[in-house]
């Protein structure tokens, strides 16, 4: 594997790294006086890809917070800088289970972290800080249970695959393929002018959608509906739900799982083109629709 130069980020980042473990390998090379060199660029390339993935949903979600921590953590992490999972209490998480669940995950993590995982398992290892990260965001919002339960089952899933025994070796080629995450893809539909009604030309970008969601397993789609900035917040408000509503009727019919598709209606306030108050736009009439794996 090609080595790279280590970068170490200060601030939280650095601090995550002095929780109580006896630091070696890697971990101890973060702290050495000079720049040391790490051979986890696979590791850190995953996990850029991870965040930026996280980052993309809360945008979606207008959760601008989460949207620029996951986006400065992807941003490290494909920069090179080593970037550690956060801290349990660096979230309100309300629920005592879940308090108590995210302390005992991060010291299991935290532990493969400082083994041999990153260079043994890397896209693994990223898996498993990703959907760490994942619950914490998750657990504290506190009201989509599906996704808490989850980012638990992956963070869950990919420590197991880690802490197999050593006849699980990255020279099986069904685990190296197993272990590369999938791309989420994004699709956009147009309307025209104060219309929620599916056009012609439409029907081949939801095709599309629609295949791409049946050859992943634990797909989801994820729905946002936009207006131009012609009429009132309030009303392109309601008409981007429409929207949003018409392309999840579509897709539902077609064979996509309605419990699998989220939608978000943001109405004027997210456009394609930025334009004055009440100018009429075709971009921005649309519904975007990202097609991702859990």
């Amino acid at each position: 594997m090609t080595s790279m130069t280590l970068k170490l980020a200060g601030g939280a980042v650095a601090a995550a790294f002095t929780i109580g473990l006896g630091m070696s390998g890697a971990l101890a090379a973060a702290h050495a006086a000079k720049p040391a060199m790490s051979v986890h660029k696979d590791f850190s390339n995953s996990l850029g890809t991870h965040y930026e993935a996280m980052a993309t949903e809360e945008r979606l979600e207008l959760d601008a917070a989460d949207d620029a921590h996951f986006s400065a953590k992807a941003a490290m992490a494909n920069k090179g800088f080593i970037v550690m999972p956060d801290l349990p209490n660096s979230r309100v998480i309300e629920d005592a289970s879940h308090r108590a669940y995210a302390a005992s995950a991060h010291q299991r993590l935290m532990k493969a972290l400082g083994s041999d995982a990153p260079s043994k398992h890397p896209l693994v290892m990223a898996d498993a800080q990703a959907a760490y990260d994942c619950y914490l965001q998750e657990a504290e919002e506190g009201y989509q249970l599906l996704h808490v339960q989850n980012c638990r089952t992956q963070l869950e899933t990919a420590l197991a695959t880690i802490n197999k025994p050593t006849q699980v070796v990255a020279a099986k080629p069904v685990v190296k393929a197993a272990a590369k995450p999938i791309q989420n893809i994004t699709f956009t539909v147009y309307f025209d002018f104060d219309s929620a009604a599916l056009k012609q030309e439409a029907q081949p970008t939801l095709q599309q959608a629609i295949a791409e969601f049946k050859r992943r397993n634990n797909a989801r789609v994820d729905l946002a509906g936009h207006t131009d900035r012609a009429g009132s917040t309030e009303y392109n408000r309601a008409l981007s739900k429409r929207r949003a509503d018409a392309v999840a009727n579509a897709l539902s019919t077609r064979g996509v799982t309605s419990g699998r598709i989220d939608d978000a209606a943001l109405g004027e306030l997210a456009p394609e083109v930025p334009t004055q108050d009440g100018v009429r736009e075709p971009l921005n009439r649309r519904v975007v629709i990202v097609v991702s794996s859990q």
